[in-house]
């Protein structure tokens, strides 16, 4: 599924990177099996979307969310919107730094109650991104 919705019109040989992402997250101890969330319509999966552990500050323990992906036939249809629905706002209203400059408005967080707001270090995700390009 993520191959098709992550598919590279310039490379359409060559496998998304974030197939080999869900492969090593699946692979490691930061996979949350319960929350790997797919969607399924006419008994096909559709979508998916993973969170992982991760951190801040190398020591408060967070959710790291992606990636998600909704297969090009099922896009548009708020399938995405669906698996997303409790991921709300971008990370520098929580003063939260992403893991890379490159992530822009896409690097997304959600307040916890738990979380002081004081949570000015940057974000780690699961080990596997940083392995894969």
């Amino acid at each position: 599924m993520h191959a098709a919705a992550f598919a590279r019109p310039d490379e359409p040989e060559a496998a998304p990177p974030e197939v080999e992402l869900v492969a090593q997250l699946r692979a490691s101890q930061e996979w949350i099996p319960e929350l790997s969330i797919v969607a399924i319509t006419d008994e096909l999966i559709v979508g998916h979307v993973v969170c992982s552990r991760a951190t801040i500050a190398d020591s408060i323990e967070v959710l790291g969310l992606g990636p998600l992906g909704v297969h090009p036939d099922y896009q548009d249809e708020r399938i995405g919107s669906a698996l997303m629905h409790a991921v709300i706002g971008a990370a520098a209203d929580h003063r939260i730094a992403a893991p890379q400059d490159s992530y822009g408005e896409h690097f997304q967080v959600r307040h916890l109650h738990s979380a002081t707001g004081n949570e000015k270090d940057p974000f780690r995700h699961a080990d596997a991104f940083d392995s894969v390009p």
